[in-house]
């Protein structure tokens, strides 16, 4: 997981480029069957702040 690390490392900002979008930090890492690389998010959008949540990195882009 370390490429996975490397391009999304703990604390930074990501968001979802399409769909519903609300800025968020990596807060951790996890893999499944269907999702080998996923990362774990905490929203610091505000009305949605501290909520946690699961995105495959696929889904998601760098912010800063």
């Amino acid at each position: 997981m370390n490429g996975l690390q490397d391009r999304f490392p703990l604390g930074c900002t990501v968001r979802r480029p399409s769909g519903p979008q609300w800025l968020s930090k990596v807060v951790g890492y996890y893999s499944s069957t269907f999702t080998p690389e996923g990362l774990v998010l905490e929203c610091i959008a505000e009305g949605a702040l501290g909520q946690v949540h699961v995105e495959p990195a696929k889904r998601m882009e760098r912010v800063r």
